[in-house]
Order: C-alpha cells, then sequence, then structure tokens
C-alpha cells in the first residue's frame, strides 16, 4: 500500500519505496481490533519499519489537514480484505447475511402466492406455518 511520505531517518530517498504491508488481526483479550503497518524496505541498517501508534496534533481550524494514510483503490481492497478475513462485514451493501435472508423470505412468500393463485395444493401446503420448520 504506498504512503505518501518521506524516507525514514537514515534512508537516502532513492532507497526508499513507500510500500506499506497492514494486517488486521482480533485481539479477544483485549476485546480490540488490531491494525499493524509495516514499509516493505530496510534501511542499511536492516531495521524494518513499523508504524507506530497514532498521534492526534491539535491545529488551527482554518489549517487543512493531511490524510493520516493515503492509498489507492486497490491497496484499499487490500484493507477490506484483511478487514473481512477478521470477521467484519459491511452493515449495508449487496451481499450481507440481513439482506440474504429477507430476500429469501421475499421469493418464499411469493413462491406462496404463486401456488395459491395457481390451486397448486402441495406448494399452499409448504406455506401452512404449521409446516415450517421450528
Amino acid at each position: 500500500m504506498s504512503v505518501d511520505t518521506l524516507p525514514p531517518d537514515g534512508v537516502q530517498p532513492d532507497e526508499f519505496r513507500d510500500r506499506l504491508h497492514l494486517a488486521v488481526f482480533r485481539n479477544p483479550a483485549r476485546q480490540r481490533i488490531e491494525l499493524f503497518a509495516s514499509l516493505d524496505r530496510r534501511d542499511r541498517r536492516n531495521r524494518r519499519f513499523v508504524a507506530r501508534p497514532m498521534v492526534f496534533d491539535g491545529i488551527n481550524p482554518a489549517m487543512q489537514a493531511d490524510p493520516a494514510v493515503s492509498m489507492s483503490d486497490s491497496e484499499a481492497q487490500v484493507l477490506a480484505d484483511q478487514l473481512w478475513a477478521a470477521g467484519f462485514r459491511p452493515t449495508q451493501g449487496h451481499g450481507t447475511s440481513g439482506q440474504l435472508a429477507a430476500t429469501e423470505k421475499h421469493l418464499d412468500d411469493m413462491r406462496c402466492l404463486v401456488f395459491q393463485s395457481h390451486g397448486i395444493e402441495e406448494g399452499i401446503k409448504r406455506c401452512l406455518p404449521s409446516a415450517s420448520p421450528q
């Protein structure tokens, strides 16, 4: 994931590739989701560069703030995939479990209406509340 940033201290600009790797983990002991970030290059001393906890600075409300992280669409997809792997699902959008259940219920209702309108006894029996699994 690219990040618009300057090279860390001790790294020459021509050696620096601003590639960021993200990993998302659930920490059940802390009841938190943890995001880890590291750069894919090391400096001359073979140090790995990792993101430290985010710091919030107070600024004048009239000032333009820089983004904390900037990423491309494909890099955002990597983050979304990592969050999905950690168990997160969108609250709205295509393919959520709630929408699927609502669609299945709607299709069942439509089948019952068709069975009733065409007098299909076998289908009508399946639509009766006593026939549904409990």
